[in-house]
């Protein structure tokens, strides 16, 4: 069997950390040090480019020597790739990480650094608002190095053709199906979204929100128990996927996410279901609003962070302390925000130069009685079962929820099962 990047990622740690001192650069004189930094992402688009010129440029000024490798897919590549690099005892100097609580176990091994707190006459523990801060402190130290939050549950909907056709704001999953034959006979579909699977996950995320309460999802996601207690809201979520298909968008074979927003752009179709990442592609598209996807009344959100990796090279971590000198400034990561979108991690940020689909999330974070953060496991595990199980009955016309839910209740006690620690010998 394939190892998964979690399994890979550590295997590849053991190698690395067998390789001891080989791999690590020779110390030289503080006086000859010329510090560099290498950060592994997945930014890709010119929108998420722009964004992070906000950090890489001053960083630059500052008389670091930066460089970027950049992965083509997503969160699981960039895992992949920095487990191939430490495999070959060339990790890069930092890489971009969900925040949440899978990084414990690198941190445990030492492979991922921390830093101080207070940086010059700033803290973090003042900077960062406290839902950001309680997740990233270890001790009076700072384990990851948080940029900003996003929420995931997220619609992206064309208000013009709201307005053109008469319709109303959908308040529910049913309410927007029960919309779909009116918007298919005026030339528009109801949704457009990519199969690539980490892009379902956001859409099947949305469409469970509103079938589980917050108690439910946060229950279902951490695995305490068999998902066949949820059957009832697997089920009624599959139903909702499969009756929209004959209302969406034909062009969903491994569509780029900027695709999927210009396509509601354009208003060929009505409304797409993502995070909040879109948000700086929205400014040259003003008819294009965010809300909460239907029937969503709690907040799923992730934040984006940078993870430092433990190093002895003294340029690499020179590299590493004029990022968090950087990122720590008010006017750098205040433009950073306003650039990439989202919601601000640091006190002191001014919403009001913000584009109109970050205050729309920024609403919804303040309104909101119940906040999940989806760490980063949930997001590669369970839900990422749930997308490869949908992913090929959204192509079959036969497909039928009751199977297919009971595959994904299967497939999902196997993994809980799998990962559950085994019972201590009595």
């Amino acid at each position: 069997m394939r190892a998964g990047p979690g399994r890979r990622l550590l295997i590849a740690v053991l190698f690395y950390a067998l390789a001891g001192s080989a791999l690590l650069s020779a110390r030289v004189r503080a006086d000859e040090v010329r510090p560099r930094f290498e950060l592994l992402h997945l930014w890709a688009t010119g929108e998420e480019a722009y964004a992070l010129r906000a950090l890489s440029e001053p960083v630059r000024a500052s008389g670091v020597d930066w460089s970027e490798s950049r992965v083509s897919t997503n969160f699981i590549g960039v895992r992949e790739q920095f487990a191939e690099r430490l495999a070959l005892g060339v990790p890069p100097s930092g890489l971009f990480w969900l925040g949440g609580n899978q990084a414990e176990d690198l941190f445990e091994q030492k492979l991922f650094r921390l830093f101080p707190n207070r940086v010059g006459n700033r803290a973090f523990s003042d900077e960062l608002i406290p839902e950001i801060y309680q997740r990233v402190r270890e001790g009076d130290s700072t384990r990851l190095l948080p940029l900003g939050i996003h929420l995931q549950n997220r619609m992206l909907y064309n208000a013009d053709v709201l307005r053109r056709l008469g319709l109303a704001m959908p308040e529910s999953w049913q309410e927007l199906l029960n919309m779909a034959p009116a918007l298919r006979k005026n030339g528009v579909h109801a949704v457009v979204f990519s199969d690539q699977r980490w892009q379902m996950r956001f859409f099947i995320t949305s469409i469970m929100a509103e079938q589980f309460t917050f108690e439910e999802m946060g229950e279902f996601l951490a695995g305490t128990g068999s998902a066949r207690k949820y059957e009832p809201q697997l089920r009624r979520s599959t139903e909702i996927f499969l009756a929209l298909r004959p209302y969406a968008s034909p062009l969903s074979r491994d569509l780029n996410w900027a695709n999927v927003v210009e396509h509601v752009a354009s208003g060929d179709s009505f409304a797409a279901f993502l995070g909040d990442f879109v948000a700086p592609m929205l400014r040259r598209n003003p008819a294009v609003h965010c809300s909460a996807a239907p029937g969503n009344d709690y907040v799923i959100w992730s934040f984006d962070a940078i993870a430092l990796v433990t190093t002895e090279d003294p340029e690499v971590i020179a590299g590493q302390n004029r990022l968090i000198e950087t990122v720590i400034t008010p006017e750098v990561r205040q433009e950073y925000i306003l650039r990439k979108g989202g919601i601000p991690a640091y006190r002191g940020s001014d919403a009001r130069q913000m584009d109109a689909c970050s205050q729309a999330s920024m609403e919804s974070w303040k309104m909101a009685d119940t906040k999940m953060l989806l760490t980063a496991s949930q997001w590669l595990q369970t839900l990422d079962i749930a997308a490869s199980i949908l992913r090929p009955a959204w192509w079959d016309p036969d497909a039928d929820a009751a199977p297919i839910t009971a595959d994904l209740i299967t497939a999902i006690d196997l993994m809980n099962q799998r990962d559950r620690p085994a019972p201590a010998d009595r």
